[in-house]
C-alpha cells in the first residue's frame, strides 16, 4: 500500500470514530433520564376478540377467549432513555378543565444489543443500550384533548393529544399513511406536510399507520439514526396516535431494535408482528409478512392461526353487522408491478410466496388491504388469485372513482414518502390488475366515511395536489332496518302458512274419510284392516 492510500484509509478510520464520538456526546448531552422518542399509540381496549363484545377485553379471558396478558388501557405513552431513570413520570391533565390531573408511573424496560451491519456498503459497529419507559392510560375520554407532560430529572417534554372514539361508525376517521421513509432532503417535503398538519390541536387526522422501513438503516451509526429519525418524528407521532408495522429494512435482531420503543395493541401477547383494532365501522388487522416469511413452522403456524381466527370473528354475521369493514396493513405487497434487476425481488414474485394471505381475504371479504415496500404509489383495482375481478365504477368530473361492491380485495402500495434509495423516477409498466403508478414523493388519507363508504385519496407531499382518489362503496342496510325487515318477512310467511292450513283442513272436513285414504293404502300396498303407521314400520 502506498503512502496516499495509507494515509486515506487512515483518515477515514479516524473519521469514522470522530462521528461516533460526537454522535454519543449528542446523545448525552441532555443527560441520561431525558426523554426521547416519544410516541402515542392505541390501547389494548381498542381489540376485541369475541363476537359483537367490545368490552371483553377488559374481562382479560372470558366468553372462551383465552387468558392472556392484555390490558384494558385506551392508550400508551412510551419514550427512551439512557438510563432506568426510577424518577420518570407522566402528568395527564384535560384542557380547558378544573378535574384533577392525572399521575402515572412508567414501567421501565432494559434493552441492549451489539450492533455490527454492513449496509450498502457501510460498515457500523457499537454497542447500544437503551431504557424502554412505557406507560399505559386508562382513565381517559375519547375525542378529547389532554395534556401530557413527561417528566424526569434531567427534563420534561410536554404536548397535546387526544384518541379516537371506537364507537362512532357514522362519524367520518381519517387516517394518514405512509411508509418507506428516511430523513433526508428527498423526503423533506413529507416532513413539512406533516410539521403542517399535526402542528394544530385541531388537525383532521384521526390516526397515523407508518407502514415499516425508517431511517435507512435504523443501525447506522450503531443505531443512532434510528434515534434521530423517532426524534424527528416525535411531534407527528405524540398529537394523534401512531401505530407501526414492521418493514424488511426493520428485521435488525428480529425487529426488536425497531419494537423495543414501540407497543401496538396486544404487544404482550404477538410483540407488535400481528394485532388488530377497532375503530367506529371498521375492524382493522395489521400483518408482519416478513416477520412470518422468516419464522420457524411453529411460529409461522401460531400466526396464521391468530390472524384466521381474527378474521373469522370479524367476519361473522353479528360484527359485519356493527363493523361492516374490515382493512388489512403490512408492509409488504401482494400484488404490484414494479421490476427489479433482481429478478426474485420483483413484484410478479409476491403472489406466489403470499398465497395463504391472498386466500384469507378473498374468504373473509376483505375490503381493502394497503402495503409499501415499493417506494413509490400503485393501486389495483380488485384482485384475488393473480387475476383481476371485474366491477361496477363511475368516475366524477374530479377524476375521482367510486367503486361498486367489488367482489374482491382493493390492493394499494404506498411507499413514496421519500427515501435515497430505490425510487422510481419515472412510471413503468402496469400489469393488467394495476390501475395507476405514480412515482411522485407523497402521502395517502384512508377515511372511513360511514358504514357504506370509505375513501381513499394520494396526493403530493409538497402541494396536496391529488393523483389518485377513489371510494369502495358497499350496498348495505342500517342493522335496525334489517332486523326490522326480517321481522315483517317471517310475520308475512307465518300468514302464509296459517292461511294454508286453513284452507286444507276445511278442504279435508268436506271429503269423507275413507276417499282420502283408500287411495293411499292402494298405493302403499297396505292391507285392509293393518293401519297405515304399522305398515311404515315394516319399511
Amino acid at each position: 500500500m502506498n503512502k496516499t492510500a495509507y494515509l486515506e484509509t487512515y483518515m477515514k478510520i479516524l473519521l469514522f470514530f470522530l462521528l461516533m464520538v460526537i454522535n454519543t456526546l449528542i446523545a448525552h448531552a441532555d443527560g441520561p433520564c431525558t426523554p426521547k422518542q416519544v410516541h402515542l399509540s392505541l390501547g389494548d381496549s381498542y381489540y376485541s376478540d369475541s363476537l359483537g363484545d367490545d368490552e371483553n377485553i377488559r374481562k382479560n379471558g372470558q366468553n372462551n377467549a383465552p387468558t392472556l396478558a392484555r390490558g384494558n388501557d385506551v392508550a400508551k405513552i412510551v419514550w427512551v432513555t439512557l438510563a432506568q431513570c426510577n424518577d420518570s413520570s407522566v402528568i395527564i391533565q384535560k384542557m380547558n378543565s378544573s378535574a384533577r390531573s392525572q399521575k402515572y408511573s412508567p414501567r421501565a424496560e432494559y434493552y441492549s444489543q451489539y450492533i455490527n451491519f454492513t449496509t450498502f456498503g457501510n460498515h457500523t459497529e457499537g454497542q447500544y443500550t437503551r431504557y424502554s419507559q412505557v406507560v399505559e392510560l386508562i382513565d381517559i375520554e375519547p375525542d378529547t384533548l389532554y395534556t401530557a407532560l413527561v417528566n424526569s430529572s434531567d427534563g420534561s417534554v410536554s404536548f397535546n393529544f387526544k384518541v379516537p372514539h371506537p364507537n362512532r361508525p357514522e362519524s367520518p376517521f381519517n387516517i394518514l399513511f405512509y411508509a418507506d421513509t428516511d430523513i433526508s432532503s428527498v423526503s423533506q417535503p413529507t416532513i413539512s406536510r406533516l410539521q403542517s398538519y399535526f402542528s394544530k390541536d385541531n388537525c383532521d387526522i384521526n390516526l397515523t399507520i407508518f407502514g415499516g422501513d425508517l431511517a435507512y438503516e435504523i443501525t447506522s451509526e450503531a443505531g443512532l439514526r434510528g434515534d434521530q429519525f423517532f426524534e424527528d418524528f416525535q411531534p407527528f407521532w405524540t398529537t394523534r396516535p401512531m401505530l407501526i408495522t414492521a418493514g424488511n429494512h426493520d428485521d435488525y435482531f428480529n425487529f426488536t431494535l425497531l419494537h423495543y420503543r414501540t407497543r401496538m395493541p396486544l404487544y404482550n401477547e404477538t410483540s407488535n408482528h400481528y394485532y388488530s383494532w377497532n375503530v367506529g365501522s371498521a375492524h382493522f388487522l395489521s400483518i408482519n409478512i416478513d416477520f412470518y416469511e422468516a419464522a420457524d413452522n411453529v411460529t409461522k403456524a401460531r400466526m396464521y392461526q391468530w390472524v384466521e381466527r381474527d378474521l373469522t370473528i370479524a367476519n361473522s354475521t353479528e360484527n359485519r353487522m356493527k363493523r361492516p369493514w374490515i382493512i388489512v396493513y403490512g408492509h409488504q405487497p401482494i400484488y404490484c408491478s414494479q421490476v427489479f434487476q433482481e429478478e426474485l425481488a420483483s413484484c410478479h414474485h409476491f403472489y406466489e410466496k403470499r398465497t395463504m394471505w391472498d386466500d384469507l381475504m378473498f374468504k373473509f371479504k376483505v375490503d381493502l388491504y394497503f402495503s409499501g415496500h415499493i417506494h413509490n404509489y400503485e393501486r389495483m383495482g380488485a384482485v384475488a388469485y393473480n387475476r383481476s375481478w371485474p366491477y361496477e365504477k363511475t368516475t366524477d368530473a374530479s377524476g375521482a372513482e367510486t367503486i361498486y361492491n367489488p367482489p374482491a380485495t382493493i390492493h394499494v402500495v404506498d411507499g413514496s414518502s421519500g427515501d435515497i434509495i430505490f425510487m422510481a423516477k419515472e412510471p413503468y409498466a402496469r400489469r393488467n390488475y394495476s390501475v395507476v403508478v405514480d412515482v411522485n414523493i407523497g402521502l395517502s388519507i384512508l377515511t372511513i366515511y360511514n358504514s357504506s363508504v370509505i375513501g381513499w385519496k394520494h396526493f403530493k407531499s409538497d402541494d396536496e395536489s391529488v393523483i389518485d382518489q377513489f371510494y369502495i362503496k358497499r350496498d348495505r342496510q342500517p342493522p335496525s332496518s334489517s332486523s326490522f325487515n326480517l321481522v315483517i318477512i317471517g310475520i308475512f310467511l307465518l300468514l302464509v302458512a296459517a292461511g294454508i292450513y286453513v284452507y286444507y283442513k276445511k278442504k279435508s272436513s268436506s271429503v269423507p274419510y275413507s276417499n282420502l285414504v283408500e287411495p293411499l293404502r292402494e298405493e302403499q300396498g297396505e292391507q285392509p284392516g293393518i293401519p297405515l303407521r304399522d305398515l311404515r314400520k315394516n319399511e
